[in-house]
């Protein structure tokens, strides 16, 4: 039975410790999420190559990157989001509920957004964000995430625990 009771409270600071990374990876980002985790290749894990950590982290994440399965989020896997399915259209009343601090400009634009996306084919679409499970270093001290932002390119993101807490200490942009 204790054996069980440490299961449970390790596998919940697992999914805290997580959460905790999504957040700060969301900071500043769209509120409508892909709900198909993105998948990152093996070989963007590359243009990680920064000074400031070892290059056995940034191995470990190739490893992990090859070994990553397709997978879909859950709307418990974030806070304050929607997720969004493939090709589905986005009401615009559900997403401004959810924003409610915007101001009257950013409203307008979401909608003139929302009002194009709805209208327009997959192809050339700017949201919503599309966003990897995470990749941890063995010690769980680096995370690295990717995001695509629609059709127009995405970025590789890495982030550092120090304190308790997660830091965004570099990344890489790409586009198509």
């Amino acid at each position: 039975m204790r054996e069980l009771v440490s299961l449970l409270m390790f596998l919940y600071s697992l999914n805290s410790f997580s959460q905790d990374l999504i957040d700060v990876a969301l900071r500043n980002k769209s509120v409508l999420i892909l709900n198909e985790a993105y998948i990152i290749p093996n070989s963007q894990i590359n243009y990680l190559e920064l000074d400031s950590i070892d290059k056995s982290i940034i191995e470990e994440f190739k490893l992990q990157a090859n070994e990553q399965k397709a997978s879909n989020w859950n709307e418990s896997d974030f806070k304050d989001r929607i997720l969004i399915k493939n090709k589905e259209r986005i009401n615009v009343d559900k997403v401004l509920t959810l924003s409610p601090n915007l101001t009257d400009r950013q409203k307008k634009d979401l909608r003139k957004a929302i009002k194009i996306y709805n209208s327009t084919d997959d192809e050339w679409r700017t949201f919503p964000l599309q966003i990897s499970k995470p990749l941890y270093s063995k010690q769980r001290d680096y995370a690295v995430i990717g995001f695509i932002d629609g059709n127009s390119g995405g970025t590789i993101n890495l982030f550092h625990l120090e304190n308790g807490e997660w830091k965004s200490i570099g990344g890489t942009r790409w586009a198509y």
